[in-house]
C-alpha cells in the first residue's frame, strides 16, 4: 500500500481526521483519513511521535489501511507530528545504504543480502568474496564524493513496462511499484522513506567490515548519526585523557605505562606473597605438631592451594587449612612424602558429617560444602586428639 505523504521526510506535521476506532485490551487503534507515520519495514524502524499530545505506541497495516495505537480514543479532527530527528537519522542511514550498495554492486559484480540500520551504527551485507583495508577506504571516498556532488533522490510510481526498462535486473512487485533513483548511478525498488538528495547524508564513514556466513558485512554511519558517534566517543576520550593527565595523542603511551606499572606491581605483590609463604613454611616445619590446623582468613583459593603443595612439598608434615566464603567453606588437606599422617579421618568427617563434596589423591584432597562453627570445631579437634 503506498503513502506519498511518506515521500517527503520533511513532512512531520498534519492535521487530519478519525475515520474508525478500534478497541483492543483498554487500548485504542486508530485509522485516519490520512497519517504522516512511517509503518517499518525493508529494514528501517517505525516512525514516533504523538497524536494530539497522546503517544503512539504502535503501527500496522491492516486491511489495506493504515492503524495507530494510542491508550486514548480520539474523535473528529487531530495533530499529528513525527519526531523529525529521529526520522531524519533513518531516512540518512537508509539513503546511504543505497548509495554504498549501487556502488559495491557495480564495481564488484555483486548483490546485497541484508541491511540493518541501527542506533549507532548500520550495516549492509554482500556476498562478496572477499573485502579489505584498502577496498572500504576507496568506497568511503567515493560514497563522499558523490555526497558533494549532491545528486537528487528522487520517488518515481511508473508503470510495470517502465520499471523493467528502468531496473531490468531487479525484482519488481506486481503491483504498487515504487521506485527510488539517485542521479544517473542508481534505480531500485523501495517502499521505505529517503532525503531529497545525497548532500543529506553529510557525510558517510565506513566504521568496519566482518566476514559473515554469506560474505561480508560492511559497517556504516553517516549524517546525524557519524556525529552522535564522534560526540560520544569524544566525550570518553575526554574523560580517559583526563584520567591519565595526558593530551589525546598521547592517550596510548598513557595507556602502556600504566600496563606497565600493573605488570611491575604484579611482580612485586607476587615475591612478597612468595615471600610469606616461605616464612609459614618455615614455621610450620618447625612445629612439633604432625598436623596443622589453619583458618586462612584473607587467602584466595588459589594461595590456599599454593600454600599447602609449598608446605607439604618441602617437609612431612600434613595440613588441613580452611576457608570461609560467606555461608560456603572450602577445605584444603595436604602432606608430605615423609608425612605418616593418615587423612582419610579428615575425608571421612568432611564428607559424612558436614556433606562436604570434593576428593583428590591420598596426598592432597580439596572439599567445599556449608560453612559452620561446628565444622571448624570438629576439624580443629579431630586434628588436636591425633598428636
Amino acid at each position: 500500500m503506498i503513502n506519498k505523504m511518506l515521500d517527503n521526510c520533511f513532512q512531520t506535521e498534519l492535521n487530519t481526521r478519525v475515520e474508525e476506532v478500534r478497541e483492543d485490551n483498554g487500548l485504542y487503534w486508530h485509522c485516519f483519513r490520512d497519517t504522516i507515520f512511517y509503518q517499518g519495514k525493508g529494514g528501517m524502524a517505525d516512525d514516533t511521535g504523538m497524536i494530539n499530545k497522546r503517544p503512539v505506541k504502535g503501527l500496522k497495516v491492516e486491511e489495506g489501511r493504515f492503524w495507530h495505537l494510542l491508550d486514548e480514543k480520539l474523535e473528529g479532527n487531530v495533530f499529528m507530528n513525527v519526531n523529525p530527528h529521529m526520522r531524519f537519522l533513518k531516512c540518512q542511514a537508509h539513503t546511504a545504504q543505497h548509495l554504498i550498495s549501487a556502488l559495491v554492486e557495480s564495481i564488484y559484480g555483486v548483490q546485497t543480502v541484508s541491511h540493518h540500520v541501527g542506533t549507532d551504527e548500520c550495516y549492509v551485507e554482500f556476498d562478496l568474496r572477499d573485502f579489505n583495508k584498502k577496498m572500504a577506504i576507496e568506497l568511503q571516498v567515493t560514497c563522499n564524493g558523490l555526497i558533494r556532488d549532491d545528486l537528487d533522490v528522487t520517488i518515481l510510481y511508473p508503470s510495470q513496462k517502465d520499471a523493467r526498462q528502468l531496473c531490468p535486473n531487479k525484482k519488481l512487485p506486481s503491483e504498487d511499484i515504487r521506485l527510488v533513483r539517485i542521479g544517473n548511478l542508481d534505480v531500485t525498488p523501495c517502499g521505505c522513506m529517503h532525503v531529497p538528495s545525497l548532500r543529506y547524508l553529510q557525510m558517510v564513514q565506513i566504521i568496519g567490515y566482518e566476514k559473515s556466513s554469506r560474505g561480508y558485512r560492511i559497517r556504516y554511519a553517516c549524517g546525524d548519526q557519524l556525529l552522535n558517534n564522534i560526540t560520544q566517543r569524544y566525550e570518553v576520550l575526554d574523560e580517559a585523557c583526563e584520567t591519565l593527565s595526558v593530551p589525546h595523542i598521547y592517550l596510548n603511551t598513557g595507556i602502556s605505562k600504566l600496563i606497565a606499572q600493573k605488570g611491575a606491581m604484579q611482580k612485586e605483590l607476587e615475591d612478597w606473597r612468595r615471600r610469606y609463604f616461605d616464612k609459614e613454611c618455615q614455621d610450620v616445619v618447625q612445629t612439633e605438631k604432625s598436623c596443622l590446623y589453619k583458618r586462612c582468613d584473607g587467602y584466595t583459593a588459589a594461595d590456599v592451594r599454593q600454600l599447602a603443595k609449598m608446605i607439604v612439598e618441602n617437609s612431612d608434615k600434613a595440613v588441613c587449612f580452611l576457608i570461609q566464603e560467606g555461608d560456603k567453606a572450602k577445605v584444603v588437606i595436604a602432606k608430605g612424602a615423609q608425612s605418616s599422617y593418615d587423612l582419610t579421618g579428615i575425608k571421612r568427617l568432611l564428607m559424612e558429617k558436614f556433606q562436604c563434596k570434593g576428593g583428590g589423591s591420598a596426598m592432597f584432597m580439596e572439599f567445599g560444602g556449608a560453612y559452620s562453627e561446628a565444622m571448624e570445631a570438629a576439624l580443629q579437634e579431630m586434628i588436636d586428639t591425633a598428636e
